[in-house]
Formats: C-alpha cells, sequence, structure tokens
C-alpha cells in the first residue's frame, strides 16, 4: 500500500535534475544500514545462542525502535502539497501507450527470468555444491558490498548517459550471471568459493544498477500525477512474475523425470534452470530495445 505512494511522494520533492545522485546516495546509506544490521542480528543470536528468546526479544525491540525514531523524523516532515486529481488516467490508457507498455512488459519479463535462479541460491550454495553455511554468509556479505559501494559509479554514470543506457547495461550483465553460477559448479571447492564470492559481487553491483535505473526511468515515462497509478501497475505485474516464475523453477528443480535424465551427467535441474533463466532474460531485452525505439 505505501509503495506506489512513496514513490509519487519523493517525486514531489526531488527535483529531476537530482534524481540519479539522490536516489544512488540514498540506497547506498540504506542498504549500508541494512548490512550493518545483518551483521548485529546475527552477533546477538551467536552471543545469545543458549538463549534465542532474548536474542530475538532485543532485535525485536531495536527494529521497533528504529521504526518509532523513523515516524518521529518523518512526521517533522510537512507535505509536499495537495497531489493532482489523476483520475483521468485510467490503467488501459497505460496499457496503450507504447513506451510504459514495454516498460511494463520488459520489467515483468525479467523479473519473472531472474526467479528462476534467485529462490534457488541457497539450495546451489549448500545442496549442490556442498559448500558451508559460513560461504553462504559471505556471499551475501559480498553482494551488499557490490550493491553498496557500486552506487555512486551508477549515479554518476546514470547522470551522464541516462537511465535507459544504465537500464540496459544492466540488463545486458545479468543475461550473463546465471552462466557463471552454473561454470562455478565445475571448480573444486576452493575455486568454488572464490568464484562464488567474485560472481556475488558482480551480481550486488549489477542489480543495484538495475534497481537504480528501473526507479528513476519510471519518473521519465510518465506525468507526475500519473505515478501512484503506473508504479502500482508496474509493482503488480512485477509480483505475478516473481510468484509465477519462482513455482515454475521449483517444479524444474523437484521434477522426478528431469532428475532421472540428468543422473548420468555431470548437470543438475538447478542449473537448467539457469539456463531458462538464461534463454528468458535474452528474451527480455528484446521489450527493452522496443522500449528504447517508443
Amino acid at each position: 500500500i505505501i509503495g506506489p505512494i512513496w514513490i509519487s511522494w519523493v517525486g514531489y520533492l526531488v527535483p529531476a535534475r537530482l534524481r540519479p545522485n539522490y536516489h544512488a546516495n540514498r540506497n547506498r546509506t540504506i542498504h549500508f544500514l541494512i548490512f550493518v544490521s545483518i551483521m548485529l542480528g546475527g552477533l546477538i543470536l551467536r552471543y545469545y545462542d543458549s538463549d534465542k528468546l532474548i536474542g530475538f526479544s532485543i532485535m525485536f525491540a531495536i527494529a521497533a525502535l528504529g521504526r518509532m525514531l523513523s515516524s518521529y523524523y518523518l512526521n517533522k516532515k510537512t507535505d509536499a502539497g495537495q497531489a493532482k486529481d489523476g483520475d483521468r488516467y485510467t490503467y488501459r490508457s497505460m496499457f496503450r501507450d507504447r513506451k510504459k507498455f514495454y516498460f511494463m512488459v520488459f520489467n515483468t519479463a525479467i523479473h519473472f527470468a531472474v526467479m528462476f535462479l534467485g529462490p534457488l541460491f541457497t539450495i546451489y550454495i549448500i545442496r549442490t555444491m556442498g559448500l558451508s553455511y559460513m560461504v553462504l554468509t559471505l556471499c551475501m556479505v559480498t553482494w551488499w558490498m557490490g550493491n553498496v559501494f557500486s552506487l555512486k559509479v551508477w549515479g554518476r554514470l546514470s547522470n551522464e548517459r541516462g537511465n535507459l543506457y544504465l537500464l540496459k547495461l544492466s540488463s545486458i550483465v545479468m543475461c550473463v550471471l546465471p552462466a557463471l553460477w552454473i561454470g562455478v559448479y565445475y571448480f573444486d571447492d576452493r575455486g568454488r568459493i572464490i568464484v562464488s564470492l567474485v560472481i556475488n559481487l558482480l551480481a550486488g553491483a549489477t542489480f543495484s544498477g538495475f534497481g537504480l535505473s528501473a526507479f528513476n526511468l519510471l519518473y521519465e515515462i510518465c506525468d507526475s500525477d500519473e505515478v501512484v497509478k503506473f508504479s502500482s501497475l508496474v509493482n503488480f505485474l512485477k509480483g505475478v512474475g516473481i510468484f509465477v516464475g519462482s513455482v515454475i523453477a521449483g517444479y524444474i528443480v523437484d521434477s522426478g523425470y528431469l532428475i532421472d535424465l540428468l543422473s548420468g551427467h555431470a548437470f543438475t535441474t538447478i542449473q537448467l534452470s539457469m539456463c531458462v533463466s538464461i534463454a528468458l532474460r535474452c528474451l527480455s531485452l528484446v521489450f527493452l530495445y522496443r522500449l528504447e525505439r517508443a
């Protein structure tokens, strides 16, 4: 509920010329604090390993205090002004607009494709490659590092070359990432650890650029009074893509037929799902290039 409203509100607050750098710096700060929070939560649970009730109580208390502090400062911010009536914008008109249509289809398609790998990552690290939970934690850490430290570069690039250029660049790299994960399986244990950390660093940076450019591009292709409805529709379709993609990926990985078919080869059903992800990510680029020409 709050997402589309916030997107519209911040659009009024931040001038268009400041958005790339503003959101890059904002996201960098937020992701850094999320990283610190994850590490702090892990330390708390480790210290209270024998009494997790106390550990979780402390974490929930900190979370509640943080939200109260956030509400306090939010209430000190005056409203940006009365939003104009956006009823003249309909969902049908958004589908008829070529730029908006191609953006929605691309955004839905790329998130649908990503889910053929995303939910399977933990299983791939722990079960398929037989690595430890410590390695999984380090992978998460390197992902956040890539995400946080690349944002300043993406903000500068977005200002210089535009949001669509950054969206294309990050989307093309996203098409390559599953192939790297397929290849990591054929390394020895030490190689798997090192290469997994490098890929996660690259993935964090890539998704950082993708998120920033997609967010800023949304403001470019719709009117300010239309942001609430358009962002609601974009997020709804993205959610459908994420759900359907995750379900199909689960069927592929757990398919008895596919498991038996690949049992005699050095290839797993998760890797097969990654191949599907590569194909679907590449297909989604068609709509991105149509968006550029619209």
